[in-house]
């Protein structure tokens, strides 16, 4: 269902709106890629809360719309971007929503992720942050829209309104909020609120 690296054991629910929902675990067991809270007898995490859909003989993923209400939007900023320009994030937890309309394309985000299409295939590609992890591919012929959930030590993907999904945790510095595509792409990047599980 997810093309990344950390995505396992999702569970999914039926919401009082009826709205099927999935939460899948951050985190695959048994791999050789690692994480830096390993060393604090702790790791892996929860990926956002995403409805599914049925949708053109498949099942699509996005986030609820409640994730998206944590974006600060008076904080937000719409720009384009230039090829090979890099845009500087104001905060690493963020919304990067893109607009695309080339057949080939690639962009980099913080340190070293990059995602690119190309032939149909979007390819994931992790270097130094990904501590092991390194590519992934899914096939999608015609993408036209990205968003991307950046948090401090992972990313969630979504092609085309939760088409394709990649999930990974990746570790980089603070001071890693680089942005740059090698096509022209407008982009909006919104900084996130954070939001606590109320237990019922």
């Amino acid at each position: 269902m997810d093309h990344g690296f950390d995505f396992y054991a999702p569970q999914t629910f039926v919401d009082e709106n009826g709205r099927r929902i999935l939460i899948g675990w951050m985190g695959i067991p048994d791999v050789e890629y690692t994480n830096r809270e390993a060393k604090s007898n702790w790791q892996h995490a929860l990926t956002l809360p995403r409805e599914l859909t049925w949708k053109d003989g498949q099942i699509y993923q996005y986030p609820i719309e409640e994730m998206f209400q944590l974006a600060q939007n008076e904080s937000s900023r719409s720009l384009e971007l230039e090829p090979g320009k890099a845009a500087r994030l104001d905060d690493r937890v963020c919304l990067i929503e893109l607009e695309n309309d080339q057949k080939d394309w690639s962009i980099s985000l913080r340190h070293d992720l990059t995602l690119s299409g190309h032939n149909g295939v979007v390819r994931l590609e992790l270097h130094q942050s990904g501590l092991g992890r390194t590519t992934r591919h899914a096939y999608c012929p015609d993408v036209r829209q990205i968003t991307i959930f950046s948090d401090t030590s992972s990313v969630e993907i979504f092609i085309n309104h939760g088409q394709v999904a990649f999930t990974t945790r990746l570790y980089d510095a603070p001071e890693d909020r680089s942005l740059k595509a090698d096509v022209r792409m407008k982009a909006i990047i919104t900084p996130l609120a954070s939001f606590e599980i109320a237990r019922a």
